[in-house]
């Protein structure tokens, strides 16, 4: 099958969340087919979207000011943990 990626926003399941710490955790991001590779060359990133939520706070995010206030989604930049050769899945850590 053709790589997953191609420059579109597309949707993906979490098929695993492994906690690595206190506060860092490892994606498992299942790809629509299990032979499947996500097709990302080595040292580049993925965007991942989510919504906005609010924080404990109003106009705050852990204590400082949120600069991504008013926003309904937000998106942060991430560097997947596997092997470009791994099919079906790969790992982010956040």
């Amino acid at each position: 099958p053709p790589p997953f990626l191609n420059r579109r926003r597309q949707k993906l399941r979490v098929s695993k969340i492994e906690s690595l710490s206190h506060d860092v955790i490892k994606l498992t991001l299942a790809l629509p087919r299990a032979q499947q590779k996500l097709g990302l060359p080595v040292g580049k990133h993925v965007k991942v979207f989510g919504p906005n939520k609010k924080g404990k706070e109003e106009r705050q995010w852990n204590g400082r000011p949120d600069p991504e206030e008013g926003r309904t989604e937000i998106e942060r930049k991430y560097t997947p943990v596997t092997s470009v050769e791994t099919a079906g899945y790969f790992e982010l850590v956040l």
